[in-house]
């Protein structure tokens, strides 16, 4: 799983447990409605300086690799586990590289004998441009760079937050479990 969210340079720390509630996923999604997509210009970035390194750490079942610039992602992938370490096309990393240069990389690397015991994935981080909310979701089931024309079936949410909303913003969300 490769995920590229508009963020100042993250590490392991912007990863926060799930906890142990197991329906925390569920429960956001349920308190949330579909909305239409506006285009997207593309990125807006000044100056950006990748980190020339790759942090690799353990979160739940997934061990991450994090990193300024997608192409580096390779020379890491010897510090995954081999049960865990996909086959990534490097023309997957230089889309992502390109598009999204100012972007934090995130591969997220699984077993898929572990999947059903994954919890959701969740992080904080300072967005690039901190007046644009941004949601980044380009999904791709073939290995290869994503064609943004092309219809892909949805297997995911993504849900996103923010502490400068103004207050009625949003809607609500019940994060304790339901006895």
């Amino acid at each position: 799983m490769l995920l590229h969210p508009p963020a100042l340079p993250m590490t392991r720390e912007n990863f926060l447990s799930a906890g142990r509630g197991d329906d925390i996923l569920k429960r956001m999604v349920d308190a949330v409605r579909p909305v239409p997509v506006a285009a997207d210009d593309g990125p807006v970035c000044m100056s950006c300086k990748p980190r020339p390194t790759v942090e690799v750490f353990d979160h739940d079942i997934y061990t991450v690799l994090l990193a300024a610039d997608a192409t580096l992602i390779p020379s890491a992938l010897t510090r995954v586990p081999p049960r865990k370490r996909p086959r990534l096309d490097m023309r997957l990393l230089e889309f992502y590289a390109d598009r999204y240069p100012c972007h934090t990389i995130a591969v997220c690397c699984f077993d898929n004998a572990d999947a059903r015991c994954a919890k959701p994935l969740l992080m904080w981080y300072e967005p690039l441009e901190p007046d644009r909310l941004t949601v980044p979701a380009l999904d791709c089931h073939t290995g290869g760079p994503p064609d943004p024309d092309a219809d892909v079936p949805v297997d995911h949410w993504v849900l996103f937050g923010t502490d400068e909303a103004p207050d009625g913003w949003g809607e609500p969300v019940d994060y304790l479990p339901s006895r």
